[in-house]
C-alpha cells in the first residue's frame, strides 16, 4: 500500500502565485491578460451550449411528461426557455459589440 504523502509532488523553491491573485488584479482595475480570451472562447461555444440546452430540456420533457403533471412541467420548461432566451440575447449583443467599429473620438487640438 502506498502512502498519500509519497504521491504528492515535492515542493519547489519557486514561489507560487496566490490563489486570489487574478481576483486582486481585477479588483484593482487591472484586467488579467487571459480574461478577454476566456470571454471570447465562452461566446464562441455559446451556440453549442444553446443547442445542448434545447436537447436536454427536450429529452427530460419526453422522459418525464407522463410521470408529472403539466402544472410541474410547464413552469420548469418556461424557466429553461427564459434562460435560453437570455443567453441568446447576450450572444447577439456580444456579437454586435464585436462587429462594431471602434468609436472615433474628437481630435484634441
Amino acid at each position: 500500500m502506498t502512502r498519500l504523502s509519497t504521491l504528492a509532488p515535492e515542493p519547489t523553491a519557486e514561489p507560487s502565485v496566490p490563489a486570489g491573485a487574478n481576483h486582486a488584479a481585477a479588483a484593482e482595475g487591472q484586467t488579467p491578460a487571459v480574461l478577454p480570451e476566456m470571454v471570447q472562447t465562452a461566446f464562441d461555444y455559446m451556440p453549442a451550449t444553446l443547442a445542448g440546452i434545447v436537447a436536454g430540456v427536450g429529452m427530460i420533457s419526453v422522459l418525464f411528461w407522463s410521470q408529472t403533471t403539466p402544472a410541474v412541467m410547464l413552469p420548469w420548461m418556461a424557466a429553461f426557455a427564459a434562460l435560453w432566451l437570455m443567453r441568446l440575447l447576450m450572444l447577439q449583443r456580444f456579437r454586435r459589440a464585436q462587429a462594431r467599429p471602434p468609436e472615433i473620438g474628437r481630435a484634441h487640438v
